[in-house]
C-alpha cells in the first residue's frame, strides 16, 4: 500500500486562523520554527479501511507517512532510527475537545526566551479559532495526535517540541504542524 500512496500538498486552502496562530508562534520561538501543512488524503481502498476503524498506529502510518513523496518534500526530515513511531506512545491520539486548550497552551507557554504578548486571553482566542479551522465540520471524525518528542531532526530536543498530526477522513485532509524553539 505504502508504496503506491503519496498525500500531495494543499497549497489554495486558506486557513487564516490557523495561520494567526502560526505566526503568533513565530514571533516567540525565536531560534526555532513552526511548520504547518495540509495534505490530501488520496482514494485508497486499504488505506480507507484503516481510516474508517481509526486503525492509524496497525496500519503504521505514523512511521510511513513521512516517506510518501510530496510529504517528504514539503518536511524533509527523516525519523530518528531509535524512535518507533508507530508506538502508541509517541503519537498519542487526544480528544478533540482539547485541541484548542494544547494549541493555546504552547502559545501562553512562549518560548525559550519570548512570551506571548498578547496575553492568555489571546492565546485562548487564537488557539481555539485555530483548532475548530482545523477541525471543521467533521469534528466527530477528525482524530488528533500529539507528539512532544524530538522524532527527527527538524526539533532541537527541548521543552518546545510539539508535533499535531490531524487526520480528517471526512473531508480527506491531513494537517501537520510542528514546531520547536530552543534557548
Amino acid at each position: 500500500m505504502w508504496e503506491a500512496i503519496d498525500f500531495p500538498r494543499l497549497t489554495d486552502q486558506p486557513y487564516p486562523n490557523v495561520m494567526a496562530y502560526v505566526q503568533a508562534l513565530e514571533q516567540i520561538y525565536l531560534n526555532g520554527s513552526v511548520e504547518f501543512s495540509t495534505f490530501a488524503i488520496p482514494e485508497h481502498p486499504t488505506f480507507d479501511w484503516y481510516c474508517s476503524r481509526n486503525a492509524f498506529h496497525d496500519m503504521n502510518f505514523f512511521q510511513k507517512f513521512w516517506s510518501a513523496p510530496s510529504v517528504k518534500q514539503t518536511f524533509p526530515f527523516e525519523p530518528k532510527a531509535d524512535i518507533d513511531l508507530s508506538a502508541d506512545d509517541v503519537f498519542v491520539c487526544i480528544e478533540i475537545a482539547t485541541l484548542g486548550e494544547a494549541l493555546a497552551s504552547a502559545l501562553m507557554y512562549g518560548g525559550a526566551y519570548q512570551l506571548h504578548a498578547a496575553g492568555e486571553m489571546d492565546a485562548n482566542a487564537k488557539g481555539e479559532a485555530a483548532a475548530n479551522e482545523l477541525i471543521g465540520a467533521h469534528g466527530d471524525l477528525v482524530r488528533v495526535y500529539a507528539c512532544q518528542m524530538p522524532w527527527c531532526d527538524f526539533f532541537w530536543d527541548v521543552l518546545w517540541d510539539w508535533t499535531w498530526v490531524m487526520i480528517n477522513p471526512a473531508a480527506r485532509r491531513i494537517h501537520l504542524l510542528c514546531t520547536t524553539d530552543t534557548d
